[in-house]
């Protein structure tokens, strides 16, 4: 489904027409919200960053969410993202098969409008 990168992600952030949305997200300045209350607000945002790059035209969303990874009981930014760009949810937004999946990040190709 995805092309699967490995080496120095930061060579993606060169491809033209590329927005980037950071989840190394610190306490400071972010209420301090539940854990399950951030892991959806990670979703949220990732969704919200899709539909926008689509309407503005954007050729690609960069998500850096980092290495770590869900465990019993527990999830990630990165579980989140992977979760959301497998589902039918972002479907419309995003060319699956010209995404580009990375240990710690996530290159969203984005859909043409009216393709």
């Amino acid at each position: 489904m995805f092309e699967h990168v490995t080496g120095d992600w930061t060579k993606l952030r060169d491809v033209p027409g590329l927005v980037e949305v950071d989840f190394h997200w610190s306490e400071y300045g972010r209420p301090q919200l539940p854990y399950w209350e951030r892991m959806e607000e990670v979703r949220e945002v990732a969704y919200n960053a899709l539909e926008q790059a689509y309407n503005s035209g954007d050729k690609f969303v960069l998500f850096t969410h980092g290495w770590s990874t869900s465990r019993p009981g527990k999830t990630s930014a990165r579980s989140q993202v992977r979760t959301l760009m497998r589902s039918k949810g972002s479907t419309p937004f995003v060319i699956k098969s010209k995404s580009k999946q990375h240990d710690s990040v996530f290159l969203a190709a984005i859909r043409p409008r009216g393709v």
